[in-house]
């Protein structure tokens, strides 16, 4: 799999749009944004459907693969791709960009606030803790995830006492149908921290089952936790 592009799932893993429109609520704020951060850009995709962008545009990757594709997608646009691997996640001087954009990458609040300029903006999408538990509920005798306690309220917390002015806070569980079992190993395989000791051998007679559950309704529907929060350095 190259980046984060999972569109070879079409058709087999569908989840409905979130309540808010992440790239809506971003591009409304790019008209006044001169110097602006991706941070976790994948393979760069989800930065491009934001086209144009501004002139000092950055992104951050730290997943070695990713990064290779998303240079080939992205400096060709003049966006600079930084590979974060082995060193900080950001490292930049204080008070550098008007705008930090991050779709489901981890952050720490005080280093994103560090290299916000005054009045910029920070606006995330991320991952809640919950997420996908049905599917842990059907697949182990004591479901858990390793992230439960990650969710909007949490992270909010945490960004309050960086010093963020909170804007907007906004969560949901969304409903993602899913039309083969096959899908559901592909999204446990290349999220490792959804259930630690997965594999197919390991789970096969719970696999089993829920294909014969999806056979019969048709499709599995759960619940993807999603929050989103847009905060401000004053």
């Amino acid at each position: 799999m190259d980046g984060w592009d999972l569109s070879f799932l079409k058709g087999r893993w569908a989840e409905e749009p979130t309540p808010w429109d992440l790239r809506n609520r971003i591009k409304i704020l790019l008209p006044e944004v001169l110097t602006m951060l991706d941070m976790g850009t994948g393979g760069g995709e989800f930065l491009r459907s934001l086209l144009p962008l501004p002139r000092n545009t950055t992104a951050t990757e730290a997943y070695g693969p990713n990064v290779v594709v998303a240079r080939d997608n992205l400096e060709p646009l003049g966006t600079e791709v930084i590979d974060t691997t082995n060193g900080p996640s950001l490292p930049f001087p204080k008070k550098r960009f008007d705008l930090v954009m991050n779709r489901h990458e981890a952050f720490e609040p005080a280093d994103v606030f560090r290299i916000l300029k005054d009045g910029g903006r920070f606006i995330t999408q991320q991952v809640g803790g919950r997420d996908m538990m049905d599917i842990n509920q059907l697949l182990q005798d004591n479901p858990h995830g390793l992230f439960d306690f990650y969710d909007k309220a949490f992270v909010m917390a945490q960004m309050k006492s960086a010093g963020f002015e909170i804007d907007e806070a906004l969560e949901a569980f969304v409903p993602t149908h899913i039309y083969d079992v096959g899908a559901i190993v592909v999204m446990l395989k290349v999220t490792p921290w959804q259930i630690d000791d997965f594999s197919v051998d390991r789970y096969r007679e719970p696999l089993r089952k829920i294909h014969e559950l999806i056979q019969q309704r048709g499709r599995l529907t759960i619940g993807s936790h999603r929050f989103l929060i847009q905060a401000r350095r004053s």
